[in-house]
């Protein structure tokens, strides 16, 4: 399964060619993206990016799972971020739930997003990198 962050999101539904051409390579997995990522995505449209309306979104995404935020999810979250701090690194709050959001599903977290990219997140966390437009 791969699990998409906003930045991907919004591209693909932009008709960005370079998610279009990132999705691709993952056309015979599952698309999940998490409940906050989407969102995100939302309120994106209420403000022109990605182009439409909340209700295009919607239409839009109903080829992904919604993985939902719960106590297990932020409880996996502030475990990773604080085995993180131990080195160093510091995942903002929101991108901390999101790559648990995704690592509690067995998913691969597909971002362009600079720090789940770091190596010691994707020591624990896999995570791929959307090269962006």
């Amino acid at each position: 399964m791969l699990c998409v962050d906003a930045n991907l999101l919004t591209d693909y539904l932009d008709g960005v060619d370079a998610a279009r051409a990132f999705l691709k390579e993952y056309e015979t997995e599952p698309w999940a993206v998490p409940s906050l990522a989407l969102f995100e995505v939302y309120m994106g449209a209420i403000y022109g990016h990605p182009r439409g309306t909340v209700d295009d979104v919607y239409e839009a995404t109903r080829e992904f799972e919604v993985l939902g935020i719960d106590d297990g999810t932020v409880l996996r979250a502030a475990r990773l971020q604080e085995e993180l701090k131990g080195e160093g690194v510091e995942l903002g709050f929101v991108d901390a739930i999101l790559v648990a959001a995704a690592d509690e599903v067995g998913a691969t977290f597909a971002t362009n997003d600079g720090t789940p990219l770091q190596s010691e997140v994707r020591e624990r966390i896999h995570v791929v990198e959307y090269p962006g437009a």
